[in-house]
């Protein structure tokens, strides 16, 4: 795979069929782990400074990235459409992590973590650190 910024970020698709990078030109991208073939490009995040994670979701439909303007977007793997933009913080979103059984989402920004429910996007609730 070619990408004209550096790699911040991978991570297996949970079939183990794909991955998704992450890089500083603001551009996710899947591509098939046997062939390196591009399967989809992902934009609207802003990524150009920071090592932001990305993720997909537990049933492999939706991508997600952190971002540098406070946000985690979302998109339909499939389709490309974006999604979703969850308003995180007004700082960098850096991390973001899915649970292992649950359907929730961490993410976090400034000291901070959120939970997100996966089905609904709902907040669930804030911790200071």
């Amino acid at each position: 795979m070619c990408s004209p910024g550096p790699i911040t970020s991978v991570c297996f698709s949970k079939d183990g069929q794909c991955t998704l990078a992450a890089s500083l030109d603001s551009t996710l991208r899947l591509l098939d782990k046997d062939t390196g073939e591009l399967l989809g490009e992902y934009k609207g995040h802003r990524s150009t400074t920071y090592r932001l994670d990305c993720v997909l979701s537990e049933q492999d439909t939706h991508v997600g990235c952190a971002s540098e303007d406070g946000h985690v977007y979302f998109w339909d793997l499939v389709e490309g459409s974006l999604a979703r933009s969850l308003p995180v913080g007004r700082g960098v979103v850096q991390s973001l992590s899915f649970h292992p059984t649950l359907p929730c989402l961490l993410a976090a920004t400034e000291g901070q973590v959120q939970l997100w429910r996966e089905d609904s996007f709902q907040e669930q609730g804030d911790t200071e650190m």
